[in-house]
């Protein structure tokens, strides 16, 4: 067997290559070439990520076996198997450790570049309740926005400074929204 790697001074091998059309049958390229495509499908056609991940994480299973050298039925019937197996690799599925902890299932369900295909439910209630309190603060600073418009002691230099440090709450609650 050819060795394509490179030998540095600790000794580990560096491939040459990452990805080869041998490696195509490995779990891990078969959970990238999935990813890649079911994000793209995603992306254009605004296609489910969950079940289209399936499928095609199913169907890349399938690839793998027609372009290895065996083809045997049996082979076919794993492959669906090998399909679930991407999907749930690709999902996370088999690292169960951010559910353990709180904090970790948190900081793993924070959004990002990256969309989960899976929205944790706790982390979708927790941004609604969010939401509605800066809703709440926003509607309290219109109210002493228009009480400081009506107030008849306070001068103009007063009232404009208020209103000032208001409109800087709404633009903290605007960047609150935008930063979730």
């Amino acid at each position: 067997m050819e060795n394509n790697s490179k030998t540095g001074s600790g000794g580990l091998g560096i491939p040459d290559q990452l990805f080869t059309f041998a490696s195509f049958g490995t779990l891990g390229s078969c959970a990238i070439i999935a990813w890649i495509v079911t994000s793209v499908l995603f992306g254009v056609f605004k296609l489910p990520l969950g079940p289209t991940g399936l499928i095609v994480a199913i169907i890349v299973a399938f690839v793998a076996v027609l372009v290895s050298p065996e083809r045997r039925f049996e082979k076919y019937v794993v492959a669906v198997f090998n399909g679930f197996l991407i999907y749930l690799t690709i999902i996370g599925g088999t690292s169960f450790t951010p559910y353990v902890n709180p904090k970790t299932q948190e900081e793993v369900s924070k959004p990002g570049i990256i969309k989960p295909w899976i929205p944790d439910n706790n982390f979708v209630k927790k941004t609604a309740k969010q939401e509605e309190a800066l809703s709440k603060v926003e509607t309290e600073l219109d109210k002493i926005n228009t009480a400081i418009a009506a107030a008849p002691t306070l001068s103009g230099l007063q009232k404009q400074d208020l209103t000032d440090k208001l409109k800087l709450s709404k633009k903290l609650i605007l960047d609150a929204r935008i930063n979730k």
